[in-house]
């Protein structure tokens, strides 16, 4: 994945950015922040040392656990990418975050760093490492690789709602596909940002459709209790390769501006 955007896709810079020094909570109240890097950079063996010098022991030894080198990279890059993120918002080394897991699992902030107001969240997928930054708004964030799933259409006929396969069923095989990523990405993105995962909702009874204008529209059937206003979706990402959408719950507040970077480990 080199970082250039197809037609389709809105431009943004994918030269890595420099560093901020402290968190701008005005312009993090109006936008939503999303960093990437491609997982080639964990080829690099400083940067791979420079990670690993960063995490706790636990971190390590989780790490370890994964038997793939590309399973192995892809987790060492999704922690650093965390850190080296976090650190770009708040005087605070890579090194010294503390996290802890919500009852799902899913890795926040500890509780001494609540003063920051910062959120997180993370996805990878062969070939992508991603994470969204909020201002504590929830928020969600879902990559993948094409050709990941073997057979999307049966796939989709187990989690998508009726109009969701509808409108995949007189497309082309490619097409289809490439509709299909677009939708798990936003749909995992928006569970991700509830906090959530697939075996506690009825992932059809969630309706994303794609507007004409590069717009996201959701809508909830029983026994989903939601409000579609009160959330902002974005498909940030299409390339040949990938498909990555974002989520954020802005309670009706108005919709935020979506920017994308390409972070460093190194630097």
């Amino acid at each position: 994945m080199d970082g250039r955007p197809d037609r389709a896709m809105r431009p943004f810079d994918s030269r890595p950015a420099a560093h901020p020094t402290t968190l701008d909570r005005d312009v993090l109240a109006r936008e939503l922040h999303v960093w990437w890097i491609p997982s080639t950079d964990l080829q690099d063996p400083a940067v791979r040392e420079r990670v690993r010098g960063w995490l706790t022991p636990d971190e390590q030894a989780r790490v370890k656990r994964f038997h793939r080198a590309t399973d192995r990279a892809l987790h060492l890059g999704g922690r650093g990418l965390v850190r080296c993120v976090l650190s770009r918002y708040a005087p605070v080394a890579p090194g010294t975050w503390i996290f802890r897991a919500t009852g799902d699992g899913r890795p926040e902030l500890d509780a001494r760093f609540d003063h920051l107001g910062l959120r997180f969240n993370l996805s990878h997928t062969p070939g992508l490492i991603a994470c969204v930054v909020s201002d504590g708004a929830d928020a969600g964030i879902d990559v993948e690789r094409m050709g990941s799933v073997e057979d999307p259409i049966a796939l989709a006929a187990e989690w998508f709602s009726p109009q969701e396969r509808a409108g995949l069923s007189p497309m082309a095989p490619a097409d289809a596909e490439r509709r299909f990523f677009e939708i798990w990405t936003l749909k995992e993105s928006y569970l991700k940002a509830r906090g959530i995962g697939l075996g506690r909702v009825q992932l059809d009874q969630v309706t994303v459709a794609l507007e004409g204008d590069g717009g996201v529209r959701m809508t909830f059937e029983p026994p989903v209790e939601d409000e579609p206003g009160h959330w902002q979706l974005d498909l940030w990402l299409r390339t040949a390769e990938h498909r990555g959408a974002v989520a954020v719950r802005h309670g009706g507040r108005g919709a935020r501006r979506v920017v994308v970077r390409r972070a460093r480990l190194l630097g």
